[in-house]
C-alpha cells in the first residue's frame, strides 16, 4: 500500500463531508469534526484483533521498570494494566514507561476516539524529589514532522498530540489535552508546547469519551470530552505559530497507552499504577484496515 500525504487525507475528509451534507446526512461530532469517524473496534471478540492492533511496550531505558504489564479483552473492553517502579539510588528525576496497543495503519490516522474508564490508579511522591509522579491513560499519535529531522529513522521534529486521563502528585486527577515535539532521534526526549486541562473531572470508575482530531488545513488539534452529550467540553489548540507541516513523521504512532512516570527516591522505592479500560474505538475511515481472514477464532483444547 502506498503512503498517502497528510494533504491527501484532508482532501478526502473534506470530500466525504461535502457529499454527506449534500445528501442531507447529519455528520457526527459537528462541533469538532471536518470528517466522519467510523467504528474501529469494540473488543467484542475473545482476542485482540491482529489486523487492527500491534502490541507496544517502551520501558524508557534498558532496565525495564515495568514489573507488571498486561493487556487483554475483559468483558467487552480492552484492559491495560501497568505497574512501574522508580530507582532508589538518587533523589532527582524519574523513570517513564509505556505500554499499550498501536493501530496497524498509523500513517493514515487523523482522528481517534475511545471510551476510557480508570479502574485503578496510584502515583507515589518522594519528599526529597521535586519531580512529579504521573499515571496516565492516553490516546496519542504522531501526525507530521516539522522538517528538522536529519533523515530516516530520526524522530527529531515529529509532532505528536494526545488526550489523557491522569493522576499527578503535583496537579491531582485531571483530563488533559496536549501536543508537542520530539527532541531527539528516538523521541525519548520531547517538549509539550500546547496544553489544556479540561474542567470535566477525572473520576475513578467513570467512563468518559475522549476524542482528538488533527485539522491539518486549520493547523490545529481538536479535542473533546463526552462529545454529543450535555456534558460535552471541547478545545482547539492551534500550532500555526509553532510548527510547520513538512511531511509525514519519521515514526508513525497511533496508540491506546498506559504511561507511568515515577520518581526516584532513596528513602523508599516509589510506584505508579494505571489500570484502564478502553472501548468503542472510532477513527477516520482511511485508518481502518481490511478484515483479517486468518484471525484466530478460539483456543484449541489440544
Amino acid at each position: 500500500m502506498s503512503e498517502q500525504s497528510p494533504a491527501r487525507h484532508s482532501y478526502f475528509s473534506y470530500l466525504l463531508l461535502a457529499i454527506l451534507c449534500l445528501l442531507g446526512v447529519q455528520v457526527g461530532l459537528p462541533s469538532l469534526s471536518y470528517g466522519q469517524l467510523v467504528d474501529y473496534d469494540d473488543f467484542a471478540g475473545p482476542f485482540i484483533d491482529p489486523a487492527k492492533w500491534l502490541g507496544n511496550e517502551s520501558p524508557g531505558n534498558n532496565n525495564n521498570a515495568n514489573t507488571e504489564a498486561m493487556r487483554h479483552i475483559q468483558e467487552g473492553a480492552l484492559r491495560l494494566y501497568l505497574i512501574t517502579h522508580g530507582g532508589v539510588d538518587i533523589d532527582e528525576g524519574r523513570r517513564t514507561s509505556r505500554f499499550g496497543l498501536q493501530v496497524t495503519l498509523p500513517e493514515f490516522l487523523t482522528a481517534m476516539q475511545a471510551d476510557v474508564t480508570i479502574a485503578q490508579v496510584a502515583a507515589q511522591s518522594c519528599e526529597a524529589n521535586t519531580s512529579e509522579t504521573r499515571s496516565r491513560a492516553q490516546l496519542i499519535a504522531r501526525f507530521f514532522n516539522d522538517g528538522s529531522s536529519p533523515g530516516p529513522g530520526d524522530s527529531t521534529g515529529d509532532i505528536f498530540a494526545g488526550i489523557q486521563k491522569v493522576r499527578s502528585t503535583a496537579s491531582g486527577d485531571r483530563i488533559e489535552a496536549f501536543a508537542g515535539r520530539c527532541s531527539n532521534a528516538p523521541c525519548s526526549s520531547s517538549t509539550v508546547e500546547l496544553f489544556f486541562a479540561f474542567e470535566s473531572p477525572m473520576i475513578m470508575g467513570q467512563t468518559d469519551t475522549l476524542q482528538m482530531i488533527w485539522d491539518d488545513a486549520g493547523s490545529q488539534f481538536l479535542y473533546a470530552v463526552n462529545t454529543g452529550t450535555p456534558e460535552e467540553e471541547t478545545v482547539a489548540l492551534s500550532y500555526a505559530e509553532l510548527f510547520t507541516n513538512m511531511g509525514p513523521p519519521n515514526f508513525n504512532v497511533g496508540r491506546l497507552r498506559a504511561n507511568n512516570s515515577v520518581v526516584h527516591c532513596t528513602a523508599s522505592r516509589k510506584m505508579a499504577v494505571m489500570e484502564a479500560l478502553y472501548d468503542n474505538i472510532r477513527v477516520n475511515p482511511e485508518a481502518v484496515p481490511p478484515p483479517d481472514p486468518m484471525a484466530p477464532m478460539g483456543v484449541s483444547d489440544r
